[in-house]
């Protein structure tokens, strides 16, 4: 399935260009080629490369406030496509509280949105200096979008969403989408497994780098979520009864 890419622009969403022959690999680029967390990497690859991911992926960017996240990359199948985005996003270029995300396709990284509306997030801190932060975030894509993570919360009846990525001032908020805000056991899997998979030098040092917060606890949910359904009724209005 071919990957879509979606133009923006310059002004309100960075550029993602795939369309140079060297955009073709899987690797990573030479920024992230310097880690010495590599095993994971290896070993996720070795595992992901024959098969698709079990879910298609959009690629979105959001501003802070904005009810309106752009996609910048459709159809997003498997590794291969993952990297081609990964390598040549302009990670740099990505204003403070600004977001990228990748989100199961037909789920908008809304609050808001029908599937979220009942979720959470189980948000990791982690500091920008030499990289970590970028090596943090593409770790965890592996884990979430190759499915490790998703196999260990569906046990516990619940569904991984999607993943986003949004730099402050000093570090960087990773965080992870579930369906269920109220499902302890689900929050709990997520944890222990993201903190003890990812590479040793990645993992953090305290508990104080992540917690889960529910959208509901966030001031602006009530607001949104009435926002959205008042869209809703005054486009039934509009449309009319269906016949």
């Amino acid at each position: 399935m071919a990957t879509t890419i979606s133009s923006s622009s310059p002004s309100s969403s960075p550029t993602l260009s795939l369309t140079t022959p060297e955009n073709t690999t899987t690797r990573p680029s030479a920024p992230t080629r310097t880690r010495s967390s590599s095993l994971l990497h290896k070993n996720v690859l070795q595992r992901m490369r024959p098969l698709p991911f079990q879910y298609i992926y959009t690629f979105w960017h959001t501003k802070p406030g904005s009810s309106n996240p752009t996609p910048l990359a459709e159809s997003i199948p498997d590794i291969a496509t993952f990297y081609k985005i990964y390598n040549n996003f302009p990670w740099e270029n990505l204003s403070l509280k600004d977001g990228v995300h990748f989100f199961r396709s037909g789920v908008r990284p809304l609050w808001e949105d029908e599937e979220n509306i009942e979720g959470g997030c189980w948000v990791l801190k982690v500091r920008k200096e030499d990289g970590r932060a970028l090596r943090t975030w593409e770790e965890v894509c592996l884990l979430v979008l190759g499915g490790e993570v998703g196999s260990v919360v569906a046990r516990e009846r619940d569904h991984i969403l999607g993943i986003s990525y949004s730099p402050r001032l000093y570090v960087a908020h990773i965080s992870i989408w579930t369906k269920q805000g109220a499902n302890r056991q689900s929050i709990e899997a997520l944890q222990k497994t993201v903190v003890s998979r990812l590479s040793p030098e990645l993992q953090p040092k305290s508990e104080m780098d992540y917690y889960y917060k529910k959208h509901s606890q966030h001031e602006g949910w009530e607001e949104a979520v009435k926002s959205k359904k008042a869209a809703e009724q005054e486009s039934d209005v509009q449309n009319g009864p269906v016949s």
